[in-house]
């Protein structure tokens, strides 16, 4: 089972490091938030534990997308900047609500008590967690996915370029061989072969160069 001490202390370094991307600091904050707030006010070990992964699966997907470091203001989309701002949104409302659960519950047994009559709600918030991470990663995915896309469709206008010089090549050289093979033996012939050939030439090496 992953523990409170290694879930905030890793989430505490998290945040220290995206003092420069308010939007990561603000989230990973709220689900520090939650952290503190929620393990207060249930005693049930499994809904515990259900939390603590889907806390620490949160915190996998933000380090991989955004880093552990400032390197990764400089890599985010428009896409990622937005997912994050609307998991950040949904994690402030969930923590509001918690915040709200909890000053229903002062005192330790009357805390005790809330945390029984209210499971239902603490798994509805738990399920609303849920989905706020589902929804953030398969917005990156998507991204991921369009990005991907878009890079085929660079590279295949890239070998169409590609090709198309290769063609107009291609057709100079045949043109410049086709005119040196009716080169005959007179001089006069072959001065008049070489001016004809000299635009092809010409044209063969300005395409060559381009």
């Amino acid at each position: 089972m992953i523990t409170r001490e290694a879930l905030l202390l890793s989430l505490e370094s998290l945040k220290e490091s995206s003092s420069a991307f308010p939007p990561l600091e603000s989230a990973v904050g709220g689900v520090l938030k939650l952290v503190n707030t929620y393990e207060t006010m249930t005693q049930n070990q499994d809904d515990i534990r259900n939390f603590r992964v889907r806390v620490d699966t949160i915190q996998d997907s933000l380090v991989k997308v955004f880093g552990s470091d400032e390197s990764y203001v400089r890599h985010l989309t428009t896409t990622q900047h937005q997912a994050l701002e609307a998991f950040d949104r949904s994690i402030q409302r969930i923590v509001q609500d918690l915040d709200d659960l909890a000053s229903t519950g002062e005192g330790r047994f009357r805390r005790f008590v809330l945390a029984r009559r209210h499971r239902s709600q603490f798994l509805e918030l738990l399920a609303r967690l849920s989905d706020a991470d589902n929804d953030f990663r398969r917005s990156l995915e998507l991204d991921i996915h369009h990005g991907v896309h878009k890079i085929g469709l660079m590279a295949a206008a890239h070998h169409s370029l590609v090709e198309a010089h290769h063609s107009v090549v291609e057709e100079h050289l045949h043109a410049v061989k086709t005119t040196l093979a009716h080169f005959e033996s007179s001089p006069d012939r072959r001065v008049n072969g070489i001016y004809l050939s000299l635009p092809d030439s010409i044209g063969l090496f300005a395409v060559a160069r381009s």
